[in-house]
């Protein structure tokens, strides 16, 4: 079984059924391919003579839109997988060490990898986490077909905020090829308020790391527990530098996360669910992450929900994945399935339009409708469900584009 990436000329995918979070539901199903333009999608019937078009079929296989991957750390791609871990401070060194040991020859292979994956993992979109120094990554990530935010991450605390202002001024609305920089004050434990309020009146996205650990909210409303430690004695942060507002993550920077994307939210009450809809920001949940650390899953998922709030999905870092031949977040996707957490065509918008909103990607890109699109994807099954219950990787029927 073949498919033609051609960007030019009319093509036909055939198979036994297709289908979007659009409402684009067919079986059987023709989608009929101009380049990169979708021309028609419908049962054949419908569909009628696509004359003498070049025909691929797809037996036993259904046809979807390519993924959006919300919230990556693709610089983190060429450690493998790592064990399951219940000490997040731990596992916070581990990665500090790691980053340190890294030079820009590496950081940039690291991530060429991690473009490889997410491409086998049949992504098209990345919101990604850039790490300092950026460029080597910006440069592996702007050499492939992905599109997208660069989130150009910073850490400052006390005296050093000023410093991680600076580093994002420097950034502040660049487009580079099909990306465009964005900003990642990394957590309310590792970078004070002046931080996040000077990302959010710069132009380009923002996404921090927000309310992901017990340890986190106990810091910010009391100023002690695990993570007082670590940045006193890991970090060697001065007490006084201390981020303690005295109020839960949420209720301190709400006011800040306009429009943001939050990401991860396992330790949040309704009423911060509300304020993150007041917002208009976007929760970024990923499950495979959620379910490393050994937290609740499906988390924070059904509050979220009822506040209206919009809900992405994203990977994390392959060091948190248990597929170490891809990063796709369909299989975040099929975790939640499992669980009976959501609907199948609510997961496939997490991974696609919503995904793609998220991250200022056009979410007709990753429909099924006559128009543009980044590709098309086959999956073995005879419908979205067969998907979600399934382990096999995505094949791209056509593009990526």
């Amino acid at each position: 079984m073949t498919s033609d990436r051609c960007r030019t000329g009319r093509s036909v995918l055939i198979a036994d059924a297709a289908v979007d979070a659009m409402g684009t539901t067919c079986q059987p199903a023709v989608v009929v391919l101009d380049g990169d333009r979708i021309e028609a999608t419908g049962t054949p019937q419908a569909i009628g003579s696509t004359g003498d078009a070049p025909v691929t079929r797809f037996d036993g296989h259904v046809l979807m839109p390519a993924l959006v991957n919300a919230h990556a750390h693709l610089d983190l791609s060429g450690d493998g997988c790592w064990a399951p871990c219940s000490d997040f401070r731990a596992w916070v060194g581990r990665i500090r060490a790691m980053r340190a040991a890294m030079d820009d020859a590496q950081r940039q292979t690291a991530v060429a990898h991690g473009v490889a994956l997410s491409l086998a993992g049949g992504t098209m979109a990345v919101g990604d986490i850039v790490a300092h120094p950026a460029d080597a990554a910006l440069r592996a990530l702007v050499d492939s077909t992905l599109r997208g935010i660069a989130f150009i991450e910073a850490f400052g605390l006390g005296a050093m905020q000023q410093d991680a202002v600076d580093r994002f001024a420097s950034r502040a609305g660049h487009r580079i090829g099909r990306l465009q920089t964005g900003f990642s004050p990394h957590a309310p434990y590792s970078c004070g308020e002046d931080v996040f309020s000077a990302a959010a009146a710069m132009a380009g996205g923002v996404c921090t790391h927000l309310a992901e650990t017990p340890e986190e909210v106990e810091l910010l409303t009391s100023g002690t527990g695990a993570f007082a430690d670590m940045l006193q004695h890991d970090i060697g942060l001065p007490e006084a530098a201390l981020p303690v507002p005295g109020a839960h993550p949420v209720d301190h920077l709400h006011v800040h996360l306009h429009r943001a994307l939050c990401v991860h939210l396992n330790c949040i009450e309704p009423r911060h669910a509300r304020l993150l809809a007041q917002a208009q920001a976007t929760a970024c949940l990923c499950p495979r992450a959620t379910r490393y650390f050994g937290r609740d899953m499906p988390g924070p998922l059904a509050m979220l929900r009822e506040a209206g709030v919009d809900i992405a999905l994203g990977t994390d870092s392959l060091l948190c994945l248990d597929t170490p031949d891809r990063i796709s977040t369909l299989d975040e996707g099929r975790l939640l399935f499992a669980a009976d957490a959501v609907d199948p065509i609510d997961v496939l918008a997490m991974i696609t339009t919503t995904a793609a909103r998220a991250i200022d990607v056009e979410p007709e890109l990753v429909d099924l409708r006559p128009g543009p699109t980044a590709g098309v994807l086959a999956l073995p099954g005879a419908s979205l469900e067969d998907v979600l219950r399934s382990t096999a990787a995505p094949m791209w029927a056509a593009g990526p584009f």
